[in-house]
């Protein structure tokens, strides 16, 4: 992961490795190999998120599914820096929500 310096990098600040089956790798590629895809997306979901999309009419995320999203979850935040750096649109991605609230 070039964009943060390297997997070392990634993994001190949000306290995880960023593998390939992470959901930052994944939208990178989508927006570096396929453009035209990645800027009419509205929102990006992973198998969880579309699943309760699915099931509940909402697109939103919880916070204990989101570390392979850069989520920091004692600030309950994202780490915005590494969206930044991979010039990813936080708008594209989910709002947040306690499991049991969402519904």
């Amino acid at each position: 992961m070039n964009y943060f310096g390297g997997k070392r990098i990634f993994k001190l600040i949000a306290g995880i490795e960023l593998t390939g089956k992470d959901v930052i790798p994944k939208i990178i590629w989508l927006k570096d190999k396929h453009p035209e895809i990645y800027n009419n997306t509205h929102k990006i979901l992973d198998v969880n998120g579309y699943l309760k999309y699915k099931c509940t009419g909402k697109m939103v995320a919880e916070w204990s599914g989101a570390c392979s999203y850069a989520f920091d979850v004692k600030k309950k935040d994202w780490e915005r820096l590494f969206f930044k750096l991979c010039k990813i649109d936080l708008n594209k991605l989910l709002r947040f929500s306690m499991f049991n609230r969402f519904y």
